[in-house]
Formats: C-alpha cells, sequence, structure tokens
C-alpha cells in the first residue's frame, strides 16, 4: 500500500513510475482483506485528511485510463485484476471518503495559494 501511495502522490509521473503502479494495480485486489491487497481503510484515512496528497493521488488515478491507452505494452499480460478498473474503484473511494475539517480548510483555498507565493519568513 505505502509503495502504491508514494507513487501515485508524484505530480508529473515518468514511465518507470506508471509500469510500477500499473503492476501494482495488476496484482493486488483492492481492499481483498486478505494480507496481500491494496488496504482501503488506510489509503482512505490518508486521503481524507491531507488535501493536497488527495489532490495529486486522484489525479493520477483519473487519468490512469488514458495514459494505459497511450501505452498498452505497460499492463502486464498475465494479470490478475484490470488496473484501470482498480483505478477506478480507488478513485471513487477517494472521493467518497469523509474528509477532515483541515482537509475541507484546505480544499477552500484550493490552488490559489502556493509555498512559493507564501511570504519568506512563512515559507521556510
Amino acid at each position: 500500500m505505502d509503495v502504491l501511495l508514494s507513487k501515485l502522490q508524484i505530480v508529473e509521473l515518468n514511465e518507470k513510475d506508471l509500469r510500477d503502479i500499473v503492476h501494482l494495480l495488476a496484482a493486488l485486489p483492492v481492499g481483498g482483506g486478505s494480507q496481500a491487497s491494496i488496504d482501503t481503510d488506510r489509503f482512505c484515512k490518508l486521503l481524507g485528511t491531507d488535501w493536497g496528497w488527495w489532490r495529486t493521488v486522484t489525479g493520477n488515478l483519473a487519468k490512469m485510463e488514458e495514459l494505459l491507452g497511450d501505452r498498452p505494452a505497460l499492463i502486464p499480460g498475465n494479470h490478475v485484476y484490470e488496473p484501470v478498473a482498480q483505478a477506478g474503484r480507488l478513485l471513487e473511494l477517494a472521493v467518497e471518503t469523509p474528509k477532515s475539517m483541515k482537509w475541507k480548510l484546505r480544499a477552500n483555498v484550493g490552488e490559489r495559494v502556493r509555498w512559493y507565493e507564501l511570504p519568506e519568513e512563512v515559507a521556510h
């Protein structure tokens, strides 16, 4: 789960990162309850408390179908799970998960304020 989240939080995915995400989504069930699965409880808890992380992860999940349409060879031939469907399910969970007050406050600001726009004493 942590490897998948670390890859999904990359703002500009390269082909290696995309391949890693696809292989994880193709091999592990989303919330299967088994030892080897994508832990949806942890996924939702993390994304429901951090708007920035939520924004980047959901953006990457939303682009999966398009990215794989352009690079179908990245999907392993012996995949157990459909990576685009898995990404879609994770995206649904991220959108539906309850959000913390901190998340909601940060979401109200949106992308209007960036760290580089803050006064120097606050940005560092």
